[in-house]
């Protein structure tokens, strides 16, 4: 869509014109004005967000509005928390769905004369997430109950909760999962979390398996998956849930047939982290 600049009739613009010469000096803007602009600002704190719809088929296009009330595109990873959103630190974010409308062109019955009616972008509040209080980083994991309904996680990042060549396990199934980390085994109770040593160096490999009871069937036993540590800034969180299995449906799209238990596993370097985002000056 292109948008062009209106024309002014001569006589409209000279007016115009005469009218600003005639106009006091104090109706301009100054540097003291401006000043006074400024001032009406107030110190808007930020944070950092981070939200992963957990391997969603697909990902809304949702936004929010930044300190200075600008609409943002919301950036959400699937498998990972890698890309972050600065918000405004306050105890809730608005998310907005963007609703845009397409050019038209009717044509007036008596003049007989093409009338385009330009698109419009507005956008609709669909939800309000609660923010965690605090100064850290916010990390907002949703993700499947076995029955589809998605479900929210609120959680820390791996370098607040375990040191180096720690694993930490997020159990978000129904059921308790029995844990085996290399020569460790441990229970782990639906909606609970543990922490485990299972390296001492780089480059060492552990084992990671897993077993879940499945109500009206045969317990699941995972595959053993052998997993490494390629620096000692790296963190591992593994993560046991509800997994959307798709199929290609007749128009072209996915479409989620079941929900299998299953588990994702993310490293990050903690070296990479985003650094907390400065305060900003905005109305």
């Amino acid at each position: 869509m292109k948008l062009f600049p209106a024309i002014l009739p001569f006589g409209c613009t000279l007016a115009i014109g005469l009218l600003a010469a005639l106009l006091p000096l104090h109706a301009q803007t100054t540097p003291a004005s401006r000043t006074s602009l400024q001032s009406d600002a107030k110190e808007v704190p930020q944070r950092n967000l981070a939200v992963c719809f957990l391997l969603a088929p697909t990902v809304p296009e949702l936004y929010f509005r930044d300190a200075y009330g600008n609409y943002q595109l919301l950036k959400i990873d699937i498998a990972s928390f890698n890309t972050w959103n600065v918000i405004p630190a306050r105890p809730t974010l608005e998310i907005f769905q963007k609703n845009e409308t397409s050019e038209s062109k009717t044509t007036d019955p008596v003049t007989r004369k093409v009338v385009v009616t330009p698109a419009r972008i507005t956008f609709n509040l669909t939800k309000t997430w609660k923010i965690p209080s605090g100064t850290t980083d916010i990390r907002k994991l949703f993700y499947y109950a076995a029955n589809g309904q998605v479900l929210e996680y609120n959680f820390a990042t791996a370098a607040d909760t375990h040191g180096a060549y720690q694993a930490r396990v997020i159990n978000l199934a129904a059921q308790r999962v029995m844990l085996r980390l290399e020569n460790q085994k441990q229970m782990l109770a639906a909606s609970a979390e543990t922490t485990l040593t299972v390296a001492t160096a780089p480059e060492q490999v552990f084992r990671f398996q897993y077993g879940i009871e499945i109500p009206d069937s045969t317990p699941y036993i995972s595959p053993i998956k052998r997993l490494r540590f390629h620096k000692p800034q790296e963190r591992l969180t593994i993560i046991i849930g509800y997994l959307p299995v798709t199929e290609m449906s007749d128009d072209g799209t996915r479409k989620v047939i079941r929900y299998d238990t299953d588990d994702i596993r993310f490293f990050e370097e903690v070296n990479k982290l985003p650094k907390p985002p400065k305060p900003v000056l905005a109305r």
